[in-house]
């Protein structure tokens, strides 16, 4: 009757789990699953939270760790969210013996929390830090940090053991809120002044934390304690060493050391849209045996390739007889010049001495004369600006004459500071006045006139304007937008520019404001 019984509670169980959906058989083994991890993963961080003592005047971590729980504490009286209780009771796994099982619940696991993590960023307001809280802040939000997710994803990408990330990041969450890392000594080592930055995201007080806690596990005075105190492993210790050393760029100008043998000179040229600062720059450039120009667009290295070949730019120290000057350009003047960009390479000669480019494009093992380096305010780029400081700091030119706003000289001056270069600042005006119509034309495309340009945001937009002023005006309309060719780009510039090509209006995107002289 006994085994009876049994198989009749079996067959329930098994009926009821093949009734069950697939999607919430998953599930549930997804929630059994992401907590033991996580128990797993905070054991070692909680155990050594809990021996703080208790004279350094911190809180008492509580039952649950609610101060280590990467997503804050359940709520009562409701399931948490997704299912996932990271110090909550372990479960039994649903089927341990099926590996593909096993693999769904370790994805689905990493695709929660990475998204939980990913949510509460996003839902953060960034943080606005003033000085005299820095240190308040840095030892109030280390536990949070040592327990997100995307902590430990980070350390487990690097190769390190889980053991020894939880007892590192346990030991520097003990040793910030000790203040061991808040004396005026490591305040500057560490830089912690970065907390009181500028924060557009979550993600740089992050990134902030991150660095100074592989300083702090890089130092060679904590290597014995972390290795005989806290059990981590030599090999971690010395792993984390390796890529501290790596990829510190605290004197990233002593990565280039070609340019670190020279004693150059620099010259800013610094104002607004047409006020000659470039046409300065590059006459010093036609003049130079061996020189190079780099600029952050195809277009921008295109048109100065050209103009170089062409003999459209007049070298430095030459005056010449206005009767010679012509925009197409003087053969007496022209210097053989390639050019190399991500998308294209254009040789005219291999003994060609000048060369145009785009930064990233730069050579830092070619000695030269002169160097341009045009838009220098784009050094601070959040996505490109590295190509502009090594551009600055790794150039190997006798001269190097920077063009932009004026904005980025204090940037440049700092990154300098150290190098023995010699900067010189000279600032320019614009040449022709620039007026914005207080008053739109309310539609009315009769009121355009000669020398008018016309910006709109699509490539749609851009044909239908020019066939309505065109219609209502009678005048011709040059185009230009960012997908056209440089070359038809130029052209269509030239035709602009030209008081005799009959084209007398220009309707443009965005692209117009760099790269084209009108």
């Amino acid at each position: 009757m006994l085994r009876n019984a049994g198989r009749r509670h079996h067959l329930e169980e098994l009926r009821t789990w093949i009734q069950t959906p697939h999607r919430q058989r998953r599930a549930s083994a997804h929630k059994s699953a992401g907590q033991r991890k996580l128990n797993d993963l905070f054991a070692d961080i909680s155990s050594q939270t809990r021996a703080l003592p208790s004279q350094v005047g911190l809180r008492k971590p509580r039952g649950n760790l609610d101060d280590l729980t990467p997503f804050g504490a359940p709520r009562r009286n409701s399931a948490p969210l997704d299912g996932i209780e990271p110090f909550g009771k372990r479960h039994q796994q649903s089927n341990p013996s099926d590996e593909r099982y096993s693999n769904h619940r370790s994805e689905a696991r990493d695709d929660v929390l990475r998204s939980r993590d990913v949510r509460s960023k996003k839902t953060r307001a960034p943080p606005v830090i003033k000085e005299e809280d820095i240190i308040p802040y840095f030892q109030s939000h280390v536990t949070g940090w040592a327990a997100q997710y995307s902590t430990f994803e980070r350390l487990k990408a690097y190769g390190f053991p889980t053991g020894d990330s939880s007892r590192l990041l346990g030991r520097f969450v003990i040793d910030v809120k000790q203040g061991k890392l808040s004396d005026p000594g490591s305040f500057t080592y560490y830089q912690l002044s970065r907390f009181s930055q500028p924060h557009e995201d979550n993600d740089s007080t992050d990134t902030i934390f991150n660095t100074v806690f592989f300083w702090w596990a890089a130092r060679p005075e904590l290597r014995n304690e972390l290795e005989k105190q806290a059990n981590v492993s030599l090999n971690t210790l010395s792993d984390i060493q390796r890529l501290v050393e790596a990829t510190d760029r605290t004197f990233p100008a002593d990565e280039f050391a070609r340019a670190r043998t020279m004693h150059r000179k620099i010259i800013m040229h610094v104002g607004p849209t047409n006020s000659g600062k470039t046409h300065h720059a590059l006459r010093a450039l036609a003049a130079a045996k061996q020189g190079v120009y780099a600029g952050p667009l195809r277009l921008l290295a295109h048109e100065i390739w050209e103009r170089l070949n062409t003999g459209q730019i007049i070298p430095l120290g030459i005056e010449p007889d206005p009767s010679t000057i012509s925009r197409l350009g003087n053969p007496e003047y022209a210097r053989e010049c390639n050019m190399v960009t991500g998308e294209e390479q254009k040789y005219v000669s291999d003994n060609a001495g000048l060369c145009s480019c785009t930064v990233e494009m730069l050579s830092y093992q070619a000695k030269s004369d002169v160097a341009v380096i045009d838009e220098i305010q784009m050094i601070g780029d959040p996505d490109r600006g590295q190509g502009w400081m090594n551009a600055v700091l790794g150039i190997a030119a006798k001269e190097v004459h920077l063009c932009g706003e004026e904005t980025a000289v204090p940037i440049v001056q700092e990154l300098l500071k150290h190098t023995g270069d010699k900067i010189e600042v000279r600032h320019y005006q614009r040449l022709t006045p620039l007026v914005v119509e207080e008053t739109s034309l309310g539609g009315d495309y009769t009121k355009v006139r000669k020398g008018d340009c016309i910006v709109t945001f699509s490539r749609t937009n851009i044909f239908k304007t020019k066939k309505l002023v065109e219609d209502a005006t009678g005048m011709r309309c040059a185009v230009v937008y960012g997908r056209l060719p440089p070359e038809i780009r130029s052209e269509q510039a030239a035709l602009f520019n030209d008081p005799n090509s009959g084209y007398d209006v220009i309707i443009g995107s965005d692209a117009i404001g760099m790269g084209l002289n009108l």
